[in-house]
């Protein structure tokens, strides 16, 4: 079954398109997963020179029916493997995920994962663009006022339940970690070129959520790619962008 699933992307490693770069199983062998760089694609990440975003198909199945075969668009900033897949458009909403189903044609499944490539191509581009305002929005202009801002943005982000929280008039609780994410924000790999900005934010957010964050390696990549980390992943990008409209 693996190989069969994984068989649509040949077509695209052919033409030059795509090139596997990784794949691996999550949750004892029952998803499967496989990852291709889409072949020049890359953006500024941060201020400092090298430090880019690549972007990557990812083809998942699951032997458990817990996940169709699907194909998805994802991001990620090299110099901290940081997971920047939330774009203007939220993945599912968008049609940037795209189910290939074992009764389909060939074709219209070979022609699913081409529409997927165009489209995480155009998705690319515009986040990019989005990316480098969020570099250039300052958080706060004296300290006090940034780490008010770095809490209330953290907050929001990691507390599934902010909305109706501060609906009720309520204050927000302070998190566990938040001297964690402090230090992945102000000292976090690559936090000095992400700078003290809302892309520093986002960045110090999503590293917490890829790789601190959850009890294994595992669950926190299952999180992040299948789980309720995609939904973390959206708010933390979603508030890093209302900071643009201060």
């Amino acid at each position: 079954q693996n190989a069969e699933a994984f068989r649509w992307f040949d077509p695209f490693i052919a033409d030059g398109s795509c090139a596997v770069e990784s794949a691996g199983v999550l949750k004892g062998g029952r998803v499967v997963w496989v990852l291709a760089k889409i072949q020049g694609e890359e953006a500024k990440a941060g201020n400092k020179e090298g430090d880019i975003a690549l972007a990557y198909l990812m083809l998942s199945l699951s032997h458990d029916g817990s996940l169709p075969v699907q194909v998805s668009f994802t991001a990620t900033r090299v110099v901290c493997w940081n997971t920047i897949s939330a774009a203007l458009r939220k993945a599912n909403a968008s049609g940037s995920t795209r189910r290939l189903r074992h009764t389909a044609s060939v074709h219209d499944n070979l022609r699913s994962v081409r529409d997927t490539i165009d489209l995480a191509r155009r998705d690319f581009s515009a986040s990019a663009a989005v990316w480098a305002e969020l570099m250039r929005a300052q958080v706060a202009p004296t300290r006090a006022e940034e780490v008010a801002r770095f809490q209330r943005y953290m907050r929001e982000t990691f507390n599934p339940k902010a909305a109706e929280i501060l609906a009720r008039g309520d204050d927000l609780p302070e998190l566990r970690n938040e001297g964690e994410l402090w230090s992945t924000y102000t000292q976090g790999p690559g936090a000095d070129s992400a700078g003290r900005t809302a892309w520093g934010l986002y960045q110090a957010a999503t590293h917490y959520q890829d790789h601190i964050g959850g009890r294994t390696a595992d669950s926190r990549l299952s999180a992040t790619w299948f789980g309720a980390g995609r939904e973390t992943r959206q708010r933390a990008f979603d508030l890093a962008v209302a900071m643009l409209a201060r």
